[in-house]
């Protein structure tokens, strides 16, 4: 702003921040752009602060504009396939459901076929939508959708995902235990201690989430699980047995049961391995099997992350964040662990390509009983795969609880103020004034791809 631009871009500003970060953060925008004569694109995944910020939006798929018009009649009547996929995939925290993705995997740009992007996993396709590229055309006031099929897509109805039903902590000993686990870091002139006094227990297959603002220590507390932190205090056992604090010291078999994917996965993925070696070197190292089975092993890993067969031979320096962070939870799976713990792993997703791996994951915890530690600041998804969410802040577990109950009806006013920045940013229920989102001195507009 320091340059008073006549345009403003904003790719993804938000993304990776806690909710109450986000509000702020969103709050400022839309004051700055009230203040000013300014213009605004603002590019994103995030539907719901598209659609509570921006005055139009505009849907892209393979590189095209798929579907343009006003905010509410988008999301609440979308009329080309991918935006309703899109919008079907946006998780609820105040009622839980199983989300579904779109289904099949995005092409790359240079790999699409002939006719309409979308119609390889468009399940309304025609044989005309293969032959050449739909045009962008007019369907209804101040909206405009590139889809053969839009006027038959709005008199069918969409399928809605169903609801979870709630699940009981699993019985029996625990897999991990954590016991008055604290972590302090030394600065120069003082001390935090980012975790206090901990307890935790995780069981077989469960699925826990940790949620709180950024620095509340739910990451401090991940990497202390896993190895990369040193506890100041307290214990951690997995199977019975006392963890080494330090990751050096776990054998192997530790190694293995307890995996990990980071929030960057830049800085995960070692940029001189090939997507194929780095899904198939941790079944090779931590389980033993075969090079000929770890690559087959990663091509069907690298399909249930939706990346396509050709993603195998790239580096990460050629893929997304989006696809290399499918590639390091690929990764992660391929060691098969008895415990998963992800770091805001969907931060940097759609919601499309999200909604498949929160149900991949939900999916392969039920298939091989592995127990999920899923630290995230998105109240609908920890609503969409956790049994017990615990909500941490400056260190502390606040509160803890099911889902239904805890995002229902919690009783700490941390929580209570978690949710109300959540809801702050949440779908808006009123039409927004038409003409004055045309004016010229206003118009902000919002897109969103896969």
């Amino acid at each position: 702003m320091a340059a008073e631009p006549s345009a403003l871009v904003l790719d993804e500003p938000t993304t990776g921040l806690d909710v109450v970060t986000q509000a702020f953060v969103l709050d400022e925008i839309r004051m700055l752009l009230s203040r000013t004569l300014m213009a605004a694109v603002y590019i994103s995944h995030d539907l719901e602060v598209v659609e509570s910020l921006a005055d139009r939006v505009a849907v892209m798929y393979g590189g095209l504009f798929v579907e343009t018009g006003l905010p509410t009649k988008i999301i609440a009547d979308p009329r080309h396939p991918y935006t309703r996929g899109l919008v079907a995939s946006i998780p609820n925290r105040h009622q839980p459901v199983r989300l579904r993705g779109v289904a099949g995997v995005a092409a790359r740009p240079g790999e699409l076929a002939d006719g309409c992007p979308f119609a390889p996993r468009c399940v309304y396709q025609i044989s005309d939508c293969t032959r050449s590229i739909p045009t962008l055309t007019p369907s209804g006031p101040g909206r405009s959708v590139r889809c053969l099929r839009s006027e038959d897509l709005a008199l069918w109805a969409s399928t809605e995902a169903g609801p979870i039903l709630a699940t009981p902590s699993p019985d029996g000993p625990p897999l991990l235990r954590v016991r008055a686990l604290s972590v302090d870091y030394h600065g120069r002139a003082s001390t935090t201690r980012a975790v206090v006094n901990l307890d935790l227990d995780i069981g077989q297959g469960e699925r826990i989430g940790i949620v709180g603002q950024s620095g509340s220590g739910k990451t401090t507390l991940a990497r202390c699980i896993i190895g990369l932190v040193r506890a100041t205090n307290g214990s951690i056992a997995l199977d019975g047995l006392r963890l080494a604090s330090a990751l050096q010291q776990r054998t192997v078999g530790q190694l293995r049961r307890i995996q990990m994917v980071f929030q960057n996965p830049f800085e995960s993925l070692n940029p001189r391995r090939p997507v194929e070696e780095a899904i198939a070197r941790p079944a090779q190292r931590l389980r033993g099997i075969s090079h000929i089975q770890a690559v087959a092993e990663a091509r069907e890993l690298l399909e249930r992350v939706r990346l396509p067969a050709g993603t195998l031979p790239r580096y990460p320096g050629e893929l997304s964040g989006g696809e290399c962070q499918r590639v390091a939870i690929a990764q992660a799976l391929s060691a098969r662990p008895a415990l998963l713990i992800c770091d805001e792993i969907t931060s940097s997703l759609d919601v499309s390509v999200q909604a498949a791996i929160v149900e991949l994951l939900r999916d392969l915890s039920d298939e091989f009983q592995m127990a999920l530690l899923f630290v995230t600041h998105d109240l609908g998804i920890v609503a969409s795969i956790a049994q017990r969410i615990i909500v941490m802040q400056e260190g502390l577990a606040v509160e803890s609880g099911p889902p239904a109950r805890l995002l229902s009806a919690p009783q700490h006013p941390y929580t209570k103020s978690l949710l109300a920045a959540a809801d702050s940013l949440g779908l808006r229920t009123q039409e927004p004034n038409e003409s004055a989102s045309s004016h010229p001195k206003t118009a902000h507009s919002g897109q969103t791809n896969d």
